[in-house]
């Protein structure tokens, strides 16, 4: 169970590539939580965004989040587990509501 949070829960991932510690949590903020998944504790912020994510994506070491700044980044989570800022990719008119990865071919792809 997760509490603390005095709104919405908008999405949240596991890994979907090697193991990982943590999980990405994504709440009505322009931050995104890396979240220890074995005591449930904030890890770090992932700050960045200008508007509200609505989305991520996690496959580790791979990060993805997108929202309502229209702009999806993408991180790559280092040794200790900090998400450092790789790209930012622009094109969407409208909010990002949707990211997923498709690893066998390699891609990110989204919807708005």
């Amino acid at each position: 169970m997760i509490v603390g949070y005095n709104d919405e829960i908008i999405d949240i991932k596991y890994s979907k590539g090697a193991p990982s510690d943590y999980f990405l949590l994504i709440t009505n903020s322009s931050n995104a939580k890396m979240i220890n998944r074995h005591n449930n504790s904030l890890h770090c912020l992932v700050e960045g965004h200008t508007d509200i994510i609505l989305c991520g994506e996690y496959w580790h070491p791979w990060l993805a989040t997108a929202g309502k700044d229209k702009i999806i980044k993408l991180w790559k989570m280092n040794e200790a587990g900090k998400p450092r800022l790789i790209a930012n990719y622009k094109g969407h008119s409208d909010d990002v509501c949707g990211i997923g990865w498709l690893p066998k071919n390699h891609l990110l792809v989204s919807v708005g």
